[in-house]
């Protein structure tokens, strides 16, 4: 019974680990692709700041 009982927890630890490191690379890529959403807005953002500050020069020069 000693046997099957470190070989059970030894099993269930190779379980919880899978589990584990499964998870955890779900959050990676979901972290990654917040990411890559967080950089697309911002370099949206940064396009129209520079289009405002063109249309500014513009208008100044008239």
């Amino acid at each position: 019974m000693k046997q099957c009982k470190e070989a059970n927890e030894a099993s269930l630890a190779c379980v919880a680990k899978y589990q584990t490191k499964e998870y955890l690379d779900l959050e990676k890529d979901e972290f990654i692709q917040e990411k890559m959403e967080k950089k697309k807005l911002y370099k949206l953002y940064v396009q129209q700041q520079r289009e405002k500050q063109q249309q500014e020069k513009e208008n100044e020069s008239k």
